[in-house]
């Protein structure tokens, strides 16, 4: 349920076309959640991988990133069980990939972005995802 635009907002002008748009608390938890699967460095370089390649086994994604196989492993098992991965047994290996390809558009544009231009990281770190900000605290 949104927010009522009939309420008796100090500043009607500002509030009214946020209120029609906020987001609800449920949607704000899903967000929330997908989120902070990715604010782990380790998942992080994990899902970029498995979005650059079709899919990945354990050991080479472990070889890749420099990490240990439980570690792959554990982190691994949290994406399958939060439904971000799928995995693929063959033989004794076991493959996986990124469920979505939403997700895997996404991570394939942040690299993009990060790879094209030359950007300011001490700026502002939200220059990464959006190229219009400069650093200004101002906002838009």
């Amino acid at each position: 349920m949104r927010h009522a635009v009939d309420k008796a907002w100090l500043h009607p002008d500002r509030v009214a076309s946020v209120a029609e748009r906020s987001l609800t608390p449920p949607e704000a938890d899903t967000l929330a959640s997908a989120v902070a699967l990715l604010v782990d460095p380790t998942r992080l370089r994990m899902l970029h991988a498995l979005a650059r390649a079709d899919e990945l086994c354990v050991f080479d994604l472990g070889l890749l990133l420099d990490l240990k196989q439980s570690t792959v492993s554990r982190q691994l098992r949290l994406l399958r069980e939060r439904g971000i991965v799928t995995r693929r047994k063959d033989g004794r290996l076991t493959f996986y990939r990124l469920a979505e390809h939403s997700l895997r558009r996404f991570l394939r544009a942040f690299d993009d972005r990060l790879r094209s231009t030359a950007i300011d990281f001490e700026a502002s770190p939200w220059s990464v995802l959006c190229p219009d900000v400069r650093g200004s605290a101002s906002g838009a």
